[in-house]
C-alpha cells in the first residue's frame, strides 16, 4: 500500500500499487497536456499568449497568426492555450477587449495630463491634447507597429461579429469624447468654416491609422507625429482665424 496526499480535502488515503499508477498516470498526463501540474498564476501563461498573439497579428494578419505560431511564438504548449482559450476566435476576442482598455485608458490618461497642463480655455486644451499626442509619436525609436483593429477589420471575413462589435463601441467611444472637445471649442470659437463636429472628431482617428500604414510601408516613423501636426494646424486656423480676421464690412 501507498501513502498518498490529498492536499485539497486535506487528509491522506491508502492507495493499492495498481491504483497509485494510475494516478501517477494521470498526472504525468495533466502534464504533459497542459505543462503543468496546477498553475499558481494562470493569468501570466494568459498574458503571455496574448501578448504573442498581438505581436503575431500585427506583423502577419489574421490568416498568419496560427494557433500552432502563437504558442510556438509563446513558448508554451498546445494545451495550456486550450486551457485558456476555447479555441482561436475565443482568443480574438480577448485580445481585441484587451486593446480596447487599454486604448481607452490612454484616452484618460492624456485627458488628465491635459487637465493638470492646461487651464479652462477649450481651444488650448483641444490644441494641447493633440500635441501631447505628437510629441508621443514623436518619441518612437521606430516605426509604429500598427493598430489591431485595422489588422482585424482587413480580414472581415474573419473576424467574428462580437470582436467587430467591440471595435465599433471603442472607435464610437473616440468619436464621442473628441467630440465633446471640440463642442467646447466651437462654442466659444465659432469657426471659420461650417463643420460636421463628429466628422472633425472622426478626422483625428482617421488621420492616425492612415498614418500607420504609409509610416509602416515607407519607414519614416516621424510621419504620423507629421500628421498629427497639419490637425492641430488646421483646428487652430478654424476656430483662431475669427479673432483676427479684419473687419470688411
Amino acid at each position: 500500500m501507498y501513502l498518498f496526499a490529498d492536499l485539497k480535502a486535506k487528509k491522506c488515503a491508502f492507495y493499492a500499487p495498481s491504483e497509485m499508477y494510475a494516478i501517477l498516470f494521470i498526472l504525468i498526463s495533466m502534464y504533459l497536456i497542459c505543462g503543468t501540474f496546477m498553475p499558481r498564476d494562470g493569468s501570466k501563461t494568459k498574458q503571455k499568449i496574448l501578448d504573442a498573439a498581438y505581436a503575431l497579428l500585427l506583423e502577419n494578419g489574421l490568416q498568419g497568426s496560427s494557433i500552432e505560431r502563437i504558442v510556438e511564438h509563446a513558448r508554451i504548449t498546445k494545451g495550456s492555450f486550450f486551457y485558456h482559450f476555447s479555441d482561436k476566435d475565443a482568443l480574438l476576442l480577448a485580445l481585441v477587449e484587451r486593446f480596447a482598455l487599454a486604448d481607452r485608458n490612454h484616452f484618460f490618461e492624456t485627458l488628465e495630463r491635459v487637465d493638470r497642463m492646461s487651464g479652462d480655455d477649450p481651444l488650448e486644451r483641444l490644441l494641447l491634447f493633440i500635441s501631447l499626442f505628437i510629441d508621443q509619436f514623436s518619441s518612437l525609436s521606430d516605426t509604429y507597429p500598427g493598430c489591431l483593429y485595422a489588422s482585424y477589420l482587413y480580414q472581415q471575413g474573419a473576424i467574428t461579429p462580437k470582436a467587430l462589435v467591440v471595435i465599433r463601441k471603442a472607435i464610437l467611444f473616440w468619436r464621442t469624447q473628441i467630440s465633446t472637445l471640440v463642442d467646447a471649442t466651437r462654442q466659444k470659437y465659432p469657426p471659420v468654416r461650417n463643420v460636421d463636429t463628429e466628422s472633425l472628431a472622426d478626422l483625428f482617428t482617421t488621420i492616425i491609422e492612415g498614418a500607420f500604414i504609409v509610416s509602416k510601408t515607407l519607414e519614416e516613423k516621424l510621419l504620423i507625429a507629421d500628421q498629427l501636426k497639419h490637425y492641430r494646424s488646421y483646428i487652430e486656423l478654424l476656430f483662431r482665424s475669427n479673432q483676427y480676421r479684419p473687419n470688411l464690412a
